[in-house]
């Protein structure tokens, strides 16, 4: 497979919602149309691979680029210790991006049922209040304070999101809950942040 077309489907993801389309006037890749974009239009096997990827990527430990500040000796830890939730897929905001694409294609159901089964019980497993707790406290110490501003930010609330906008589903309540500690922090950091930026 492309690298590339990964990265292309994720935005697409992203951005677009069940009632929202591509115009066939925007710059698409090459072999891309407006209509694969769109989110009511991708089929279940194309859901269940992209699903099957962020499952195998969010669990590989792996390589790993931590991307920190190590304050002394006892922060020189795995990055599964560092970050209970989110230790693979190379980084930081790609473990959380990954997150994200897995509740995406849950949230619009758009997976097959065992695919589905399987994504849930990663979620539960890696969007808990003890996981998080540790993502929290990751987050928590001085040194750490700009640790993936702003990008991996975006994507973890992005996530948050997500789960907002999923009613009605009680496991997809207990993961928003869980989250919201880190994205409150985060919330109160970029709101000190941004006026620094003028």
């Amino acid at each position: 497979m492309r690298p590339v077309l990964p990265a292309v489907v994720v935005f697409a993801l992203y951005s677009c919602t069940s009632a929202e389309l591509v115009t066939a006037d925007e710059s698409l890749p090459s072999g891309l149309d407006a209509a694969n974009l769109n989110m009511t239009s991708i089929n279940q096997a194309s859901a269940d691979a992209f699903a099957e990827l962020a499952l195998a990527g969010v669990v590989r430990e792996f390589p790993n680029k931590p991307s920190e500040v190590q304050a002394d000796a006892t922060w020189a830890r795995t990055p599964r210790v560092m970050h209970p939730a989110f230790y693979g897929s190379f980084d930081w905001h790609s473990a959380v991006h990954g997150h994200w694409m897995l509740v995406r294609l849950l949230r619009l159901d758009l997976l097959g049922s065992e695919v589905a089964v399987r994504t849930r019980e990663l979620l539960s497993a890696g969007l808990n209040e003890t996981t998080m707790a540790g993502e929290l406290l990751y987050f928590e110490a001085a040194h750490n304070k700009s640790f993936e501003r702003m990008y991996g930010w975006a994507w973890y609330l992005r996530l948050c999101a997500e789960l907002e906008e999923w009613g009605g589903d009680s496991e997809a309540e207990g993961w928003r809950q869980a989250l919201r500690p880190l994205e409150d922090l985060l919330v109160a950091r970029i709101v000190d942040y941004l006026p620094k930026l003028t």
